[in-house]
C-alpha cells in the first residue's frame, strides 16, 4: 500500500526535476535559479501528495494543512540564505506554476496507470 502512494510521486518528482533542468537550461536560468525552482515545484508536489493522502479533511486536517503551508512560506522568508533559496520574479513565478500544473497532471496519469496495473496484475 505504502508503494502504491509513493511510485506515482517520486515518478513525478523525477520528471518535475528533469523538466526544470532542461527548460531551466534553454531559458538560460542559473544553477542557483534551477535549484530554488526545483526547490518550489518538488514543495508544490509534496503539498498536493499530502493533500490526496489528507482527503477528506476534518477540521485538525485542515487546520494542518494549512500551517503547514504558512509554515513553508514564513521559512523561505526568514531563512533564504540557510536553504540557499534566491528571490524568484515574475517569470521564476509563472515556471514554477506552469510546471507544477505539467507535473501534478503527469502525477494523476502516472496514478492511474499504477492504479491500473496493480489492480489487475499485483492485488491478490
Amino acid at each position: 500500500r505504502v508503494l502504491q502512494k509513493a511510485i506515482p510521486t517520486s515518478l513525478s518528482v523525477l520528471v518535475a526535476v528533469f523538466i526544470c533542468i532542461y527548460l531551466g537550461n534553454k531559458i538560460n536560468f542559473s544553477r542557483e535559479e534551477i535549484s530554488t525552482l526545483a526547490t518550489y515545484i518538488l514543495v508544490i508536489i509534496g503539498f498536493r501528495n499530502l493533500y490526496k493522502v489528507s482527503y477528506p479533511f476534518n477540521n485538525l486536517r485542515k487546520y494542518l494543512y494549512v500551517f503547514l503551508i504558512i509554515l513553508f512560506i514564513l521559512i523561505t522568508i526568514l531563512f533564504r540564505e540557510l536553504f540557499s533559496l534566491i528571490r524568484i520574479d515574475i517569470l521564476m513565478i509563472s515556471f514554477i506554476f506552469m510546471i507544477s500544473f505539467v507535473c501534478i497532471v503527469i502525477y494523476n496519469l502516472i496514478e492511474k496507470i499504477y492504479d491500473y496495473i496493480y489492480s489487475k496484475y499485483l492485488e491478490k
